[in-house]
This record gives C-alpha cells, structure tokens and sequence, in this order.
C-alpha cells in the first residue's frame, strides 16, 4: 500500500489497486449472484503508487483511474466457455513472448480460434478477455496500425499470473504506451484473502457437485487517464496549417457548432438561437458561437473535433435552409432547418 501523511502527523494508506476491494467483498459478491459463475464485476476507481519523479505527463502519476472488469470462474468453465463461441473468429493483433524475442514488434493478426489452436492462448475463456478488451478500445477509433496486445515473458510476467497481456498504444512521444492490461490471475487473490481471513472459498463450480474449488479470476483492468492521453494524441492532425481532432463523432465534446453569420442582423440571431434550442431539445449537443470571423469560428471548432457546423446566413431567411459543413473534408451543403435533426443523427 501507498504511505502518506494526513493532516497533523496521521499516518493513512492508500490502495494501489482497484481490484482489491473486489476480493475483499467476494463473499457478498457470491451470495448476491446466487452462485451463478462465471460471476462479472465491473468496477471504476482511484488507485495510487508511489511514483518518486512522475515526468511522463499522464503516464506516470501519484494517482489515478482505473476501470476493471473481475471474472470469477472455475477451471471447467474456463475451458468451455460459452461465449467464445461468438467471438472465435475475431482478428487480433497478438505479439507473443516468444516473437518478441525475435526482436519482432509488428504483432500478427490472427484469429482466436487459431491463436487457442497454436497454443498462443491458453484458455477460451481468457481468450474472451483478450477480444473484449481490445474490442472495447477499438471502438474509440484508434488507427489500426496503432494498436497491438504484446505477451508477458516468463521472467517479466506476475508471480501469481498464469498468462498476462498488454494492449498497448503507439504513441509518437513515448513509443508503446500500455492503456490496459489483461491478466490470468488463477486463484491466488482468493487463496490469499481466505489465508489471512480465515475463511474457505472453495465453491461447486463444475458439472461435478461433490468437487470444490476457489474461483479462478481474469482480469481486464483499463487506464482511463492513458486512454485519454493517447487518443488525443493520435487524433491529432495538422492539415495545411489547420489543426484538426479526428475524433469520433459520438466521443466529441460538441456535436454541432451553430453560428449566426453576423450577429448585428437580429432576425439572423434569433433564427440561429432557435436552430441551437432546437439541437438541444433533439439531444444532439449543441456550442453557439458568435465571436470572430466564420473562418475563426471553423478553426477553433476544428481544434475541439466538433464534427458538424451549422451556419445561419441571409438565405436562411428566405427558404429555411442552413450551411451544414462536415469537419474532416470541410465540405459545405445547404440543408433544410426541418431535417437537419434527422441528418446529423443519421
């Protein structure tokens, strides 16, 4: 644990990891799914180290956020596990330990299926940690190239894990940066609590009633701060002078921008404040602007990704139509006030 001071003199301890607080609840956490295994907890949270010099920016901080998936299961279940199934034949970027040692980093994509089959992947079960969590961090939009799930050796692997993946980012200020890790912890968190708590765990898990066993868990514990860090980075474009944040519509800040051409023409203001009420009341987030040239007012939108642009002009006046403009190509169409909802939604 983290040792620090507290106010006068008070000496506090603070946790270095979320999962933690997981195993100490296992006993409710068991009794509140009923015994159904494999149990799912998903938890979000503050963790601590003791970092002497933290000089990375987000990478390397006193405190941080942590998002983590636990999965208590038994060892017949990890082997046949019903939902990998679904996800057997999905691509993952996999660089093994022994690759590695090639001096290899390009990791090959390969399926799950194929990656349990060559032995690269030990149990179906963590082979579904393995696809949820890249799956999960691939719909926010990294480039393909960008991302890779890179093997623990032997030697750099946790005492108490049985296999141990990082999906790691490609960064330009810091090369691979790791945003989650992935590990098999086998059943020594729970070994190790029933130990100093003087309680037994061993729960039926298997087809076989009369056999007991302390739950196996997987993890997938996610860096929120370097998530964020590294896809603002990778995002960020500068197009011909133009700075521009290619992120996904649905993680922008602002949806839409609404801009009057000129705020000294009153009937244009007040069309362009009820096209932004109307956003809102559409739950499509809406920032209204009025300050600087329309050319300032794209630049500063384009810095915060806002994907879409609404322009009210003169024209608008007479036939209800606004300037929509899409932020990557800067392409520009005119679109009736009435469907502009529909559109951007779509």
């Amino acid at each position: 644990m983290l040792k620090t001071e507290v106010g006068n003199n008070v000496t506090a301890y603070l946790r270095p990891e979320t999962a933690t607080t997981t195993y100490l609840l296992f006993n409710r956490l068991d009794q509140d799914a009923r015994r159904q295994y494999p149990i799912k907890i998903f938890q979000y949270g503050k963790a601590y180290r003791n970092e002497i010099s933290p000089r990375q920016q987000v990478l390397r901080m006193r405190a941080f956020d942590q998002f983590e998936l636990q999965l208590f299961i038994g060892k017949e279940q990890e082997m046949n596990y019903e939902e990998f199934t679904e996800i057997k034949d999905y691509l993952v970027p996999l660089l093994d330990w022994k690759t590695q040692e090639k001096s290899q980093i390009k990791p090959n994509y390969i399926s799950l299926k194929k990656a349990i089959e060559q032995k690269i992947l030990k149990k179906p079960a963590f082979a579904y940690c393995i696809y949820l969590g890249f799956y999960l961090t691939q719909k926010l939009g990294y480039p393909k190239n960008a991302l890779r799930l890179r093997q623990h050796s032997p030697n750099e692997m946790a005492h108490y894990a049985d296999d141990a993946w990082d999906l790691e980012v490609k960064t330009k200020q810091f090369g691979w940066v790791e945003i989650c890790g992935i590990h098999d912890r086998t059943d020594y968190d729970l070994k190790r609590h029933g130990k100093f708590s003087n309680q037994n765990f061993e729960i039926s898990m298997g087809t076989d009633p009369k056999i007991k066993e302390v739950p196996q868990i997987l993890e997938i514990a996610f860096g929120p701060d370097r998530i964020i860090y590294t896809l603002l980075e990778t995002c960020f474009k500068v197009e011909k002078d133009r700075i521009n944040l290619k992120i996904l519509p649905e993680l922008a800040p602002n949806t839409v921008a609404v801009f009057p051409l000129v705020r000294n023409k009153e009937e244009i203001m007040k069309l362009s404040k009820e096209v932004h009420k109307n956003m809102i009341e559409h739950r499509i987030i809406s920032f209204f602007d009025v300050s600087g040239s329309i050319g300032k007012r794209y630049r500063r939108q384009d810095e915060l990704g806002t994907p879409y642009c609404i322009t009210i002009d003169y024209d608008s006046l007479k036939d209800n139509t606004v300037t929509l403009r899409e932020r990557d190509t800067m392409d520009q169409k005119r679109v009736k006030i009435l469907d502009l909802a529909k559109i951007i939604q779509k």
